[in-house]
């Protein structure tokens, strides 16, 4: 329910902060929902019948834009009944409330309903998606600027390396970013958890792929962190190591041990406050 009304399958950034307009938005449709309901039995039947029954009744009221009524219910059905992951994540639930949502304003604006009462409604909903369109604005220009940094920091990277991106910052929107690395030029990231997932087409070859190693160190010595950690018979040197975020800011014990790694086999390419590139030495 709460996904529902807080049109989940909208939110992008941050759920407290958007989840305040988006459950206006909800409203917002819910009002015109029912108005366009109420207005639909009110009005006068177009094809009247000998009979006034409750099934007449509806039947004359039917029109074929309902078909997309009839979807969006469908789709409501299913919201409710279809688990949410297939045990690796959740991605069906949203998905499925985006389609009710989007049948659901086809069918409302096939209604006739009074302008006074669906022309402020719309302007209000209109208002509130303005606002949250400004705050995605806000968040790109604060988040461009990392992007095109992490995109030129490629250039120091070869073409088909291995590469372990690292997390540094508190913002779960990086976890994404290290694909910007990617962005001209084909590389193995060890972070991509789209492979791990089976709702996509790109996934781990796991019988042949090997086991990477940061220095000489197995990445099963850091179980807190989630890198593709497979046992292979074989082994592949990480060939560079990239941290998001500002490489000083905060060496907590686990960092410490990948940092002790890092001064004796790799040397620093590139430091920013945004990120960092160390290559593996040459031996």
């Amino acid at each position: 329910i709460d996904g529902l009304s807080q049109m989940r399958s909208l939110i992008t950034l941050n759920v407290e902060i958007e989840s305040i307009q988006t459950k206006r938005i909800a409203l917002g449709l819910a009002a015109l929902a029912i108005v366009g309901l109420i207005f639909r039995f009110i009005s006068k039947q177009k094809y009247p019948t000998s009979k006034n029954t409750i099934s007449n009744v509806l039947l004359n009221r039917f029109k074929l834009s309902d078909c997309w009524l009839i979807l969006a219910a469908i789709m409501l059905l299913l919201y409710f009944v279809l688990p949410d992951s297939n045990a690796d994540a959740g991605y069906v639930s949203p998905r499925i409330a985006l389609l009710f949502f989007l049948f659901i304003v086809i069918w409302i604006a096939a209604q006739k309903m009074p302008k006074w009462i669906a022309l402020p409604i719309v302007f209000l909903m209109l208002f509130v998606q303005y606002k949250r369109v400004q705050l995605f604005r806000d968040s790109v220009n604060v988040l461009n600027p990392f992007a095109v940094e992490y995109e030129k920091v490629s250039e120091l990277i070869q073409e088909k390396a291995i590469v372990l991106p690292i997390n540094q910052t508190n913002n779960w929107v990086f976890g994404h970013f290290s694909n910007y690395l990617g962005l001209n030029k084909p590389l193995l990231l060890l972070e991509n958890y789209e492979c791990d997932q089976s709702y996509f087409p790109l996934t781990w070859n796991k019988s042949k792929i090997p086991t990477p190693l940061l220095g000489t160190s197995k990445l099963d010595r850091f179980p807190k962190l989630d890198w593709k950690n497979p046992s292979g018979h074989t082994t592949v040197p990480i060939e560079y190591v990239f941290y998001m975020g500002n490489y000083t800011d905060s060496l907590n014990p686990l960092q410490t041990d990948i940092d002790s790694i890092l001064k004796i086999d790799y040397k620093q390419l590139y430091y920013s406050p945004k990120c960092s590139l160390f290559e593996l030495k040459k031996r």
